[in-house]
This record gives structure tokens, C-alpha cells and sequence, in this order.
């Protein structure tokens, strides 16, 4: 009986996002199946199956003697988290929910899929079962040809060996053979259904640990979760609030697009008053002992293929031309207004396709409108009717298009009201993508370059002058204390910051390696030329313009240049500070009285931290990594 014939077809991989909770009639399964693992698996392997299988859903066996497992649930519809929970008594099924998603979702987890190289920039804290595949195969690539494995990506495969979802040689187990799907639907319901279960208190992740998707797509999940949207009811079956959800959706398509346009009206101003000019001639002549040795061209794409528009992968070949260019014109890239054009108004358009008039709909505003106390500001009763929401995104969108069109002159301009005269100034407020708020103190950049040129495939002395030119920037300090976040502290703040200020004195961060320089170079000219000012190598950020003021000398927040959303914080962030005190020396920042919230250090403080690499270190490098 145990090795009886398969009878059932193993169902496709559930869509990355909230689905798996979605009831559907698609999963049609012979349940005299049910306690019957295929034949596919050797005596060997189905005896360790039963073993897990007994371990993982041994209660539910004997609770519906393996045949009503299966049962269909309310008009033979049921979702794949509904037949887990079905499965298994509720204790259990939190249990394994808060093991396997809570491990998931670690910081520990991310870091070993940051150091075995499958997550990208644009991808990094993704939810989605993109994301996971990719994991995933890399897993089973180095799990059956005995690579290695640090502890936390051998914690995930014990954690699927021991829930059944695959069997030692990484073949889907008798979990998935049960279930449908794929291993990566096991893992993306487990993942879902802990943040879930946290926001209804039936669990505790840690929030310190636990990283939140930093893309879109993965802001939206967590966000709808967060806000109740999708939970489980007092008979523990999952419920998702499919309108509440669309509307959120919607109404982040305008905030992002808003937010990156933003971003790139506050460059445009910095850069129109750029004093930095680019001259990588004067470091030639250190570096001319590798002029034969070629750096190849930076392959990382950091494309946002689905901030703006879900499943549109779009190359960065074919879009995000530059204005300017090295003529004296203000350069950066239209990257993000080529895609509003073409595009057009994706968070109005969504809405659109809202169905609101059936009993359904009816249902799910009302459900919504009983949170107002826990929503946001920006998600209140009015956001949930079709006028409110069409309203709200006309004004997002009209206002988006407006700066658009004034950027895309032939000199261009935007609406922001800054004087001729007064020091300008670019205020950043950087975070960790975590589910609680944890705001690093304010940093100063008063200079953004307006032309580096485009790196290609070149000798080395050539590249190095390029790369030794750039790094007299402040963008560059920026960039290299962001990237430190990311590589050397998995994506924490760095250990330096006490009382809510900067405290530099014994704090030290370095350069990238040489064989990585190609990438950061890359990243750096992007982020300039505000390619995708999304996030900021791959971590969420805030950022403002400020003037000096006519009267004294705080900065004072230009009208309309904040550049802030939430993201997938599980609170609202606090509020930007409309006026600044910049210190450009690190003395009289910290003997300043100025409130911390109020009080800014400039970025080239912290070029006394940086370890340079030496001229002798870079070319010995370029020589190890590319000759």
C-alpha cells in the first residue's frame, strides 16, 4: 500500500504573492492518496519518507484515519495554507510556521543567500517565490554534489527534510507528493503564514532578526499582513481581504513612483550647483604598471523589474537614457520617467480593475473600514471607495507627470522652490529593511556630481584613475558606508551611532575588495545619474533637499523634496525634520546642544573612518583578480 502508484498530478508552483491563502478549485486529488507517497522513491528513501511523514503529519493520520486530510473545504475550494492547516493540529501547524518562516526570514538566512551570491542588489529582502526558487536551487546544486554549506543554508535543508518537503537527494518529498505544488509553495506558506500569525500574536518572530522585504512586491505582502488584510479566522482557515489588498497595491504603485521622482527632482537641483569636476587624467601616471591588464565590465543588474509594473521584466539595454551628458547639461538617467511614460499611471490603472459593486467587495470594505484605528494616515475609510481612491491617485499621478515634463525640457527644471543664492544640501535618513523602525542620525551631502562617465571594459590603469577619481566625492563616502551596512553588518546599522548621533571615534569601514570594484563602480554611477533611486544598494533610505537659511545657519526642508515612504516597517516612520543644523566638522557636531533629531553631520566626516586600499593594494589586486 505504501508504494502504490501515484494517482494525483502534482500541482504548479502557487503565484508569488498572497494566493497560497486564496481558495481555488484547481487541486483536484484521489484521496485514497493520501497517506500514499509515489512510487518514484526507493524502499530506502520511502522508508525515511514515512519516518518524516509520521513526524511531520502523524497526528492528522490517526485524527482522520489519512483519508479525510483531504477533505474539501466549502464548495470543494480550498488554498494550499488551508490544506497545511487541515493537515495537523493548530499548535502544530504554528509551531512549524514559526520554525521554518521564522528561519526564513532571519537575518541569517539572508546573509548566507547574500554570501552564496543568489540575491542581487535589486532582489535583495524580496518576498516572492522568485526569490525562493533561486535559493533553492543553489541548495540542491551544492547539497547533492557535497559543496558547502555554512549553518544557516544547512538549517533550511534539514528544516525541508525533516517537514517531508524533500528527500535527501533534494527530490520533492511525500509533503509535497501530498500537498501539490512545489517545495518552494511549502516554503513561501511557512514564510507567510509566521508573519501572519506575529501580527495576530499567536507567534513571536524577532523583529531585530527578522528582515522585511525591501522591493515592492515584497513591501505590498508584508504590509497587507501587517494591516490584518489577510489572517486567520477563529477556525483557523486563512482569509484574504482580495479588495483591501488591490487597494494597497494601488495606492504604493503611487507612492513609489512619486517617491523616485522626487528623488531625482532633489539630484537635479544638487547637481545644477555641482563644483566637482571629473579629471581621472592626474591618476594615471600611479597606475600605468597594469595598463595591460583588462577589468572586465560589471555584469550585476540591479534592474527593478517589478517596483513599477509586477512581472515586467525590463533590461536595463533598452531603457533609461541619459540627458546630458558631459556637455555641461544637468545629466541623469530617464530611466524612471521612460517608464511612467510608457507605463502610464500603473497604480490607477490597477485601481480601475477594482471590482466594487459585489457582495464580496461589500464585505471587504467593510472589513477594512473596521481597522481605520490601525491604519496609516495615507489608508483611511475613504481610501476604500472607488471615488476616494480614484481621487487620491489622480493628484499622485497628475503631480508625478507635471515634474516629469518640466525634467525632460531641454534644459531641465522642476518645481522645487530653491533661491539662487544659499548653500543647498541633500539630507539623508538611512535604515535597516527590518520589520520595527531603526533610523540611523541624519548625514549632510552637499555636493552631488553632475557628469562621470560610463565605465566599460578597459585596462586597468584607466579603470583605477576612474575609480580613485570618484572616491573624492561625497557620494562615494555615502555609497561605501551604505555598502558596509549591507556586506560587513548584514544590513544593521553600523556600531557607531549612540544617544541618536553619529560617534565616529573608534568606528573604521572599508573600501570593497578589488575584484568587487567593478560592481560598485557601476552602482555608483547609477545612483548618481539616480537610475534607480528606488532604494540605495538595496536598503531603504529617506532623503530631502535643504537651503541654508537667510537668517541663520540652520537648513531649512525645501517645499515639496521629501522623498520618504514606509516601506515594510510594522509602524509609520517618524516624522522628517523640517529644519537641520549641518556640521561639517565632527568637533562641533558633538559639542553641539542641538537636538539629535535636528542635528546633521556631514558625510566627509567620515572620510577619516574610511581604510583606503593603498595604490601598491589596488594594483597588486587588479593583478590577482584580472590579469
Amino acid at each position: 500500500l505504501f508504494l502504490a502508484q501515484r494517482s494525483h498530478r502534482r500541482g504548479p508552483p502557487a503565484d508569488q504573492n498572497s494566493s497560497l491563502f486564496v481558495a481555488n478549485d484547481s487541486y483536484k486529488k484521489d484521496p485514497h492518496a493520501a497517506a500514499v507517497p509515489s512510487a518514484m522513491y526507493s524502499l530506502r528513501e520511502a522508508t525515511l519518507a514515512m519516518l518524516v511523514w509520521s513526524l511531520c503529519v502523524g497526528s492528522a493520520m490517526a485524527k482522520y484515519g489519512g483519508l479525510g486530510i483531504f477533505v474539501q473545504h466549502g464548495m470543494n475550494r480550498t488554498s494550499y495554507v488551508s490544506r497545511l492547516v487541515a493537515a495537523m493540529p493548530w499548535t502544530a501547524f504554528t509551531a512549524m510556521c514559526a520554525l521554518v518562516g521564522g528561519h526564513m526570514l532571519s537575518i541569517k538566512t539572508w546573509a548566507s543567500q547574500r554570501d552564496r551570491g543568489v540575491s542581487t542588489v535589486a532582489r535583495d529582502f524580496s518576498m516572492s517565490t522568485g526569490a525562493l526558487t533561486t535559493d533553492l536551487n543553489d541548495l540542491k546544486e551544492r547539497w547533492t554534489k557535497r559543496g558547502v554549506l555554512g549553518w544557516a543554508a544547512r538549517q533550511t535543508v534539514f528544516l525541508l527534510l525533516h517537514s517531508g518537503a524533500i528527500l535527501y537527494n533534494f527530490t520533492p518529498g511525500p509533503l509535497v507528493d501530498t500537498f501539490g505544488g512545489a517545495v518552494v509553495d511549502f516554503l513561501f506558506a511557512c514564510l507567510m503564514s509566521a508573519i501572519v500569525l506575529h501580527v495576530q500574536g499567536e507567534i513571536t518572530l524577532k523583529r531585530r532578526k527578522t528582515y522585511a522585504a525591501a522591493c515592492f512586491h515584497g513591501c505590498v505582502i508584508l504590509l497587507t499582513m501587517t494591516f490584518g488584510f489577510i489572517y486567520f479566522d477563529l477556525n483557523h482557515q486563512p482569509v484574504v481581504n482580495a479588495l483591501a489588498v488591490a487597494v494597497v497595491r494601488a495606492v504604493m504603485h503611487g507612492d513609489l513612483i512619486e517617491f523616485k521622482i522626487t528623488v531625482i527632482c532633489c539630484f537635479v537641483e544638487m547637481k545644477r550647483v555641482s563644483t566637482w569636476i571629473y579629471n581621472a587624467a592626474v591618476y594615471l601616471p600611479r597606475f600605468k604598471a597594469v595598463a595591460r591588464v583588462i577589468v572586465p565590465e560589471s555584469q550585476v543588474n540591479d534592474d527593478d523589474d517589478d517596483d513599477d509594473d509586477a512581472g515586467a521584466s525590463i533590461s536595463s539595454v533598452v531603457i533609461g537614457g541619459v540627458v546630458g551628458g558631459g556637455d555641461g547639461r544637468i545629466t541623469f538617467s530617464s530611466n524612471t520617467l521612460d517608464r511612467l511614460a510608457t507605463q502610464g499611471r500603473v497604480g490607477e490603472n490597477k485601481a480601475r480593475e477594482i471590482v466594487w459593486d459585489s457582495e464580496q467587495s461589500k464585505k471587504d470594505v467593510a472589513h477594512a473600514i473596521s481597522l481605520k484605528g490601525s491604519l496609516p494616515p495615507w489608508l483611511q475609510p475613504e481610501t476604500f471607495s472607488q471615488a476616494g481612491l480614484l481621487r487620491a491617485l489622480n493628484t499622485k499621478y497628475a503631480k508625478c507627470e507635471r515634474r516629469a515634463a518640466l525634467l525632460l525640457q531641454e534644459s531641465p527644471q522642476t518645481d522645487l522652490v530653491v533661491r539662487a543664492s544659499g548653500r543647498r544640501a541633500l539630507v539623508f535618513r538611512l535604515r535597516e529593511p527590518r520589520l520595527n523602525v531603526k533610523l540611523a542620525p541624519l548625514i549632510v551631502v552637499d555636493d552631488v556630481p553632475n557628469y562621470v562617465p560610463e565605465m566599460h571594459s578597459m585596462d586597468a590603469a584607466r579603470f583605477l584613475a576612474h575609480y580613485c577619481c570618484i572616491r573624492t566625492t561625497s557620494m562615494f563616502l555615502l555609497l561605501a558606508l551604505v555598502h558596509a551596512m549591507r556586506e560587513d553588518y548584514d544590513s544593521e546599522l553600523p556600531p557607531c551611532i549612540s544617544g541618536g548621533c553619529w560617534e565616529l571615534d573608534r568606528f573604521r569601514f572599508s573600501e570593497r575588495e578589488v575584484k568587487d570594484l567593478p560592481d560598485f563602480v557601476r552602482r555608483y554611477k547609477q545612483f548618481i545619474d539616480v537610475w534607480w533611486p528606488a532604494l540605495i544598494i538595496g536598503l531603504p533610505y529617506e532623503v530631502a533637499l535643504f537651503q541654508a537659511s537667510a537668517v541663520d545657519g540652520r537648513y531649512v526642508l525645501v517645499e515639496g523634496s521629501l522623498a520618504s515612504r514606509r516601506g515594510s516597517t510594522d509602524v509609520e516612520l517618524p516624522a522628517f525634520p523640517v529644519q537641520v543644523t549641518p556640521y561639517d566638522a565632527y568637533s562641533a557636531y558633538t559639542a553641539s546642544t542641538v537636538p539629535a533629531a535636528e542635528r546633521a553631520l556631514n558625510i566627509e566626516a567620515f572620510r577619516e573612518c574610511l581604510v583606503e586600499r593603498s595604490d601598491a593594494e589596488l594594483i597588486n589586486g587588479v593583478r590577482e583578480h584580472f590579469a
